[in-house]
């Protein structure tokens, strides 16, 4: 059984993955775990910078409010944990 839903998590991490190649907007830097607690907050990918501007952005291209989502990781998941 855990091979399967290995297959499928892989199936799944190539998908979303490879949208990054299409996406018309991309915020931060590859590789850099956004939501960072930094001395310079001004950089859009730390802080709460990265949740506002993706969110701008989304707006700004007239995406639809509902349905939205974000994929993180546990790095990321706990930096925004820890925000102010």
């Amino acid at each position: 059984m855990s091979e399967a839903i290995t297959v499928l998590v892989n199936a799944v991490n190539e998908t979303i993955l490879a949208q990054v190649e299409t996406a018309s907007t991309v915020i931060g830097t590859l590789g850099e775990v956004p939501f960072q607690n930094v001395d310079t907050p001004s950089e859009v990918w730390h802080e709460a910078n990265a949740a506002v501007t993706a969110y701008k952005l989304l707006n700004m291209a007239a995406a639809p409010k509902s349905g939205r989502f974000a994929v993180t990781d546990y790095e990321m998941d706990a930096n925004a944990l820890g925000l102010p």
